[in-house]
């Protein structure tokens, strides 16, 4: 670009063009170099260096339209991810728990006193698989020792 000329995006149209709500002038230049122009390496290095001059200047960052539509997918893609993730978690702490009040009415049914005295070693278990495999040898184990064999043999 040549540094004498003004800056495509000086023409008297930004303050305009932001009242009345229609699109900033450098999106119309964004439009043009993004998608039609395809300028050499050179000049594209030229133009960013231009930009990037123009944005220290003007306390503005210059944004694509495609870098917009980027920022605003990314978004969306990582609250779509973050909101799956914790249902997921709340899901695994809701089974956890459920598993954890299955073991303790089991081992009091089975044995009362000395089957709850297993829970302080149950209780700390993170393993939903770990406390699932605690939870159905309650039904074939025959004594408080033998469901301790199920969580020893594994940790």
């Amino acid at each position: 670009m040549d540094r004498g000329a003004p800056a495509p995006f000086d023409y008297g149209h930004k303050q305009r063009d932001l009242r009345s709500g229609r699109r900033r002038c450098h999106d119309y230049v964004s439009l043009v170099i993004d998608w039609a122009l395809g300028l050499p390496e050179e000049l594209e290095e030229a133009l960013w260096h231009e930009i990037i001059e123009y944005e220290e200047t003007k306390h503005m960052p210059y944004v694509t339209s495609v870098e917009r539509i980027g920022i605003k997918k990314g978004r969306e893609q990582g609250l779509q991810q973050g909101l799956q993730q914790g249902k997921a978690r709340g899901e695994a702490r809701g089974e956890r728990k459920g598993l954890l009040e299955g073991i303790t009415l089991g081992l009091e049914l089975r044995w009362g006193a000395d089957g709850l005295r297993l829970l302080p070693e149950i209780g700390p278990i993170q393993d939903v698989y770990l406390l699932r495999a605690i939870h159905e040898g309650l039904k074939r184990v025959s004594t408080p020792e033998e469901l301790r064999q199920i969580y020893q043999r594994t940790n």
